[in-house]
């Protein structure tokens, strides 16, 4: 028997990066995406939407991890959709998965 070596099971895109492309190609902010915060003082007639939150809770994620958003997701919220769609949009597999990895 000979012995294991380390090899690359997984190849995962950056979400951190793949997060900064969006905001930057898009002009939005994934996690502030209503503007509550922009400005001096929050502005308490905005909801805070923070597409980071849902997909920690939706995925389980966890820090020094990958993880999976399958193309069966949908979110239940349009504006949770419309920033989902950019991500499978620019980083989709054929399938309509996208596997990341963070760390933070």
């Amino acid at each position: 028997m000979k012995k294991p070596i380390a090899e690359v099971q997984v190849i995962a895109l950056d979400y951190t990066e793949c997060n900064a492309y969006i905001e930057w190609k898009y002009k939005i902010k994934t996690r502030d995406y209503a503007g509550k915060y922009e400005g001096q003082s929050p502005d308490i007639t905005r909801p805070y939407r923070d597409f980071w939150h849902w997909l920690v809770e939706t995925t389980g994620l966890k820090n020094d991890s990958d993880f999976v958003v399958f193309a069966d997701i949908v979110p239940p919220e349009p504006w949770q959709q419309t920033i989902l769609a950019l991500f499978r949009e620019e980083f989709a597999n054929d399938e309509g998965d996208m596997h990341f990895w963070v760390s933070w």
